[in-house]
Formats: C-alpha cells, sequence, structure tokens
C-alpha cells in the first residue's frame, strides 16, 4: 500500500516518519498520506477511527481486533469503511530491537481501509487475497 506515516508508534518500527506520544498523531494532519495505523487496543481505538475518517485525503489503513459484535464496529466501522479484511489465524506482533515474535494474540484481527477510492481497494484487495477474508 506504500504507506508513508505511522501516526502511533512508539518507535520507528516501520521505517517511514511516525508520530509517537510526545508529538501526538491524533492532533497533527495526517495530509494526503498513505497511512498504516495499529493504535493502541482499547477505549482509544474510537478516537483513532474518528481521527482517519476526518482526514479525508488520507489513505488509512488499521490493524484492529475484529470484534465485531462491539459498538465500535457496528455504529463506526462498518458505516465508514472501504473494505476490511478479516486476518486469518493470529496476529504475532514481533519486537522491533529484539525481532523475536510474541505470542499470538487471544483475539482475531482484522485490516480496515478507510478514504479510498475504487483503485485503493483493488490495491488492497490484491495485498489481503493471502491473509484473509477480504470484503
Amino acid at each position: 500500500m506504500n504507506f508513508e506515516l505511522d501516526p502511533c508508534a512508539e518507535t520507528d518500527n516501520l521505517g517511514l516518519p511516525y508520530f509517537d506520544k510526545e508529538t501526538d498523531g491524533l492532533k497533527m494532519p495526517w495530509g494526503d498520506k498513505n497511512v498504516f495505523v495499529n493504535p493502541p487496543y482499547g477505549a482509544e481505538q474510537k478516537k483513532w477511527i474518528e481521527k482517519a475518517i476526518g482526514e479525508k485525503k488520507a489513505l488509512s489503513v488499521f490493524l484492529i481486533p475484529a470484534r465485531v459484535d462491539t459498538k465500535l464496529w457496528q455504529d463506526v466501522i462498518f458505516k465508514h469503511a472501504d473494505a476490511i479484511c478479516f486476518l486469518k489465524g493470529r496476529v504475532r506482533f514481533v519486537h522491533p530491537e529484539t525481532g523475536k515474535a510474541s505470542n499470538p494474540s487471544v483475539f482475531p484481527s482484522a485490516l480496515i481501509l478507510f478514504n479510498a477510492n475504487i483503485f485503493d481497494r483493488a490495491k488492497f484487495a490484491k495485498a489481503c487475497k493471502n491473509l484473509g477474508i477480504c470484503l
């Protein structure tokens, strides 16, 4: 997806420009960049998703828990997502310094695409075709 920004990274773990906690990616403009967002899990996810929806020029891909029964999914994600990929299996995060993978997460995950045009949707579908089920 040619990501250009990680607005809520703690460190430079993707080799992308990023906003850390001090910079606060919720307050900074994302411009017209392709943005990858792995927001803090919990109540803050809604703030990050609403930020992405409001940043109309920024194509955003989120990695979040696939808890489709929640108000967040029912009231926000399903209404605003341009595409969703429900990932096969459970995500393992890699520690940026040691390179070691964590234990698998205890919940399923999904990639969510916001602010996409028809070409972005096609690119997302192609990038995700071996990762899971895309809608």
